[in-house]
């Protein structure tokens, strides 16, 4: 006799809006929301992303897609043979907790997993300075003095991306519409 595929349940995650696209999106905010709810709490399992696919009726790689952003947020975690569950650092109810008090607790709002706090403090969201790193700056006048007489504070050095960067910048600021312009011969066409 042929094994067929459970159909899933998570009334939570109600129809998606196929004429509005982003599945996928869609998926992965419903589930946060069930999470936030507490109608799925720490350490539930979820369904096999096959599975899921197959009862929401929708491609098994959006499901993968909202099971993968949901990892890197730190909602979810998986682990090799057991599948995917709700991630545990999200609440730790005492063992005097009712079922009750332990869905209160988890629809406060969910705060970063460490994996994420340690991705912000290696990469920070936000600009810098727009002259660039000072401590590059530094550098770069304290090496041009030396190596080239060239006496400039780092408040004067402007670090850029290219030199295509450079020479738009330059244009910008030294020239009006009209001016002629010498340019050397070979020199950068961009």
């Amino acid at each position: 006799m042929a094994r067929k595929p459970r159909v899933v349940d998570i009334p939570s995650i109600g129809a998606l809006d196929r004429s509005s696209g982003r599945l996928g999106r869609q998926l992965a905010h419903a589930l946060r929301e069930a999470v936030r709810k507490g109608d799925l709490l720490p350490s539930d399992p979820l369904p096999s992303s096959r599975v899921l696919a197959q009862s929401l009726d929708i491609a098994r790689g959006t499901v993968i897609e909202a099971f993968e952003q949901l990892l890197a947020e730190g909602v979810l975690e998986t682990q090799h043979r057991v599948g995917t569950r709700v991630a545990n650092s999200l609440a730790a109810p005492s063992q005097g907790e009712s079922s009750r008090e332990r869905r209160a607790a988890v629809a406060q709002p969910l705060s970063p997993s460490a994996r994420v706090v340690a991705l912000a403090q290696v990469a920070p969201a936000g600009y810098g300075e727009p002259q660039g790193v000072r401590v590059l700056r530094e550098a770069v006048a304290d090496y041009v003095r030396r190596s080239r007489s060239v006496r400039c504070s780092p408040d004067q050095v402007v670090i850029t991306s290219g030199i295509q960067q450079a020479l738009y910048l330059c244009c910008q600021i030294l020239f009006e519409d009209g001016d002629g312009v010498w340019v050397e011969d070979p020199a950068y066409r961009g």
